[in-house]
């Protein structure tokens, strides 16, 4: 044979045999062994996850991250036993093959509650068997430590129970003092305080707040304008339950002005409420709600003669609610609720008939309205829940029935999307005069008040440390009760308000963002727009006049935490006017209102080295436009009304 014919046949030989290996090990790249911990349809993050080899006996592990997720590289062929484990829950086990380093393998992992796991399965010696003498260890390392925080807590909490009740309580007492110039250059001044009280008196957790502030009229000579006079006044005291899971909470409020500042009323104008309320679990995942208040006033929802005569100027209203909530399976909730309400009072004459010195009412009323709803949500995904609830209502003879439901999508991982409506359905033709329901600006934004019908999109993104936050909304109303909405908790403030009624068709827009600009300064601005009415509006000579509304409602909100200092800066415009029907030549009442505040909190404990905690506080407010609807005493001048309050707080 020609030899160089036999050493070229060789090298090639060789060359391909080179090659062979090259590509094998290229495509011999190690594996993945990836996976999920769950419990039914939700992950479960900060799992601990163990893949062990029987070969060699070591094991590898890693943890779950938010979303349950695991991975593990390079793992040679071999049989192995994969175990989860998470406190609160029985671990799983299963046994892999891989018969190859190469293969790519998902795992999937359902982790069971040990309070909801039955049979054989629930008993975490019975699974401990399967486990690995390592990875027992392991696992027993893990539940000592956990141990050892419970018997740190419990010392602490017996260590603080043997001190004297009193040194568990943390206390803040503030004093206030101020003006409030109104119109004509009238002068009153105010002052006030409020004490708290939080912390634990024995295993139960206390906490109070009291609040009070007076107004009297400033002392001038003769011929000048009086100022305002009255008080308001709240109060609240909770008691929690050792683990905080039951809580009997009371709250009352008072509040008067005299009766020379109510212009077209016939006494004073008083509003007083005392709320009773208990919360305590019921079974093993359920949670039952009582309450009960007690609401009694005398002119406080009165603005003048054009306003809704469904609105009364007297009245007494007892509530009653209950309601039971319970986590139904791991993906579902569901709450029922019962309210009874029975209301009595009084209309006035709008005008100066009166019978010595009182207003004879022309009209009594009393009304009493049971309500039954139900509802509850269903994770369908994890990514998606469904919302669901139905309201029937029997009130003074009418029976009427709202269906709602709703939709939350989860997009990605910071995105979150949702949707609801509610559409009320009436068995009887409702009478022109409906139902009367106060209610706060903040409270008036959900579908539940006075709507007929109430459809809402929302927005939502948050970040991943929680604190940068932005949502949009926009909800579209249409309601079949008279509401009055209040843009302020102060009584002294309650004039400045807008009311809706049975038709008005109201679109909003809603606005929040939350954002650490730097390190040390976090802010939040808020702002909510809307306009909209078309309801119809009868006085009290019986003439149909046309709602229309606006409202903007803006605020900005910044903490300085490198100084300690807090600067919140407010404004609402509200305007209400009712437009005549007819062809007949009536005036437009209407209001408007302005509202500028500023708020300023600083710590002293920055600037200075004190014992204790001390503040100073500063409001300022400044107001433009009328402030009583239709009252021929309304303040129509364009001139400014003005607050400064300040004050001074200890926490010790």
């Amino acid at each position: 044979m020609d030899v160089r014919k036999t050493l070229s046949l060789a090298l090639l030989i060789g060359c391909l045999s080179l090659s062979t290996v090259a590509l094998a090990e290229s495509t011999n790249a190690p594996g993945l062994l990836a996976g999920k911990v769950h419990a039914s349809s939700l992950p479960l993050s900060s799992a601990g996850v163990y893949v062990y080899q029987l070969a060699d006996l070591t094991f590898q592990k890693v943890t779950t991250d938010n979303d349950g997720n695991f991975l593990f590289r390079e793992l040679p062929a071999g049989l192995y036993k994969i175990i989860a484990h998470k406190g609160g829950f029985l671990p799983a086990v299963i046994t892999l093959a891989r018969s190859s380093s190469t293969a790519d393998q998902f795992v999937d992992l359902e982790l069971v509650e040990q309070d909801a796991a039955k049979g054989e399965s629930a008993d975490f010696w019975t699974v401990r068997k399967r486990i690995p003498t390592d990875v027992l260890r392991e696992l027993g390392i893990e539940d000592v430590r956990l141990a050892e925080r419970r018997r740190e807590d419990l010392e602490r909490l017996s260590a603080r129970n043997s001190e004297s009740p009193l040194a568990n309580l943390q206390t803040k007492v503030q004093a206030l003092a101020g003006i409030h110039q109104g119109a004509g250059d009238s002068v009153s001044q105010m002052s006030g305080g409020r004490l708290e009280l939080d912390g634990r008196v024995g295993l139960a957790r206390i906490a109070f707040d009291g609040f009070y502030l007076g107004m009297a009229p400033s002392a001038k000579g003769p011929g000048t304008a009086v100022g305002q006079r009255g008080h308001q006044s709240a109060m609240t005291f909770d008691i929690q339950g050792d683990e905080g899971n039951s809580q009997l909470s009371l709250a009352a409020r008072s509040s008067r002005l005299s009766p020379s500042q109510i212009a077209g009323s016939g006494g004073s104008m008083d509003f007083e409420q005392l709320l009773v309320s208990f919360k305590a679990p019921l079974g093993s995942k359920g949670e039952s709600r009582l309450s009960a208040r007690y609401t009694t006033q005398n002119n406080f929802y009165s603005s003048g003669e054009m306003e809704p005569a469904d609105i009364p100027d007297a009245s007494r209203i007892f509530d009653f609610e209950s309601s039971y909530s319970r986590q139904v399976g791991s993906d579902s909730t569901f709450e029922g609720q019962l309210r009874y309400r029975e209301r009595e009072g009084n209309f006035l004459p709008k005008g100066t008939a009166t019978l010595g010195n009182a207003l004879v009412p022309i009209g009594r009323f009393a009304d009493e309205s049971v309500e039954l709803s139900g509802r509850g949500g269903w994770r369908l995904q994890p990514a998606v829940l469904v919302e669901y609830g139905l309201t029937s209502r029997l009130h003074d003879g009418s029976l009427s029935f709202t269906p709602r439901g709703g939709l939350v999508l989860q997009m990605g991982e910071f995105w979150q999307a949702g949707a609801e409506a509610s559409y009320r359905l009436d068995a009887d033709e409702l009478p022109r005069f409906r139902d009367f329901v106060p209610a706060l600006f903040h409270d008036a934004g959900s579908c539940d008040q006075a709507e007929a019908s109430c459809y809402k999109v929302a927005f939502h993104r948050l970040s991943e440390d929680d604190v940068n936050r932005v949502s949009f909304s926009t909800t579209h109303k249409e309601y079949g009760e008279t509401l009055r909405v209040y843009f302020s908790e102060d009584f002294f403030d309650h004039l400045e308000s807008l009311f809706l009624v049975r038709g008005d068709r109201l679109p909003e827009m809603q606005f929040s963002l939350r954002r650490r600009i730097s390190p040390k300064i976090l802010t939040t601005l808020e702002s909510n727009i809307a306009a909209g009415g078309g309801g119809l509006i009868y006085s009290s000579s019986d003439l149909p006049f046309e709602n229309q509304l606006r409202y903007l409602v803006t605020s900005l909100d910044t903490q300085f935490q490198n100084t300690s200092t807090g600067v919140l800066l407010s404004f609402h415009h509200l305007q209400q006017e009712l437009v005549p029907t007819s062809n007949e030549q009536f005036s437009r009442p209407q209001m408007e209102v302005e509202r500028l505040q500023l708020r300023v909190t600083q710590d002293l404990g920055f600037l200075m080295d004190l014992a204790a905690d001390w503040a100073v506080h500063l409001n300022v407010e400044v107001s433009r436009g009328s402030a009583i609807l239709g009252s021929s005493a309304a303040v129509s001048q364009n001139e400014l009304r003005q607050r400064f309050l300040g004050g001074l707080a200890v926490r010790f």
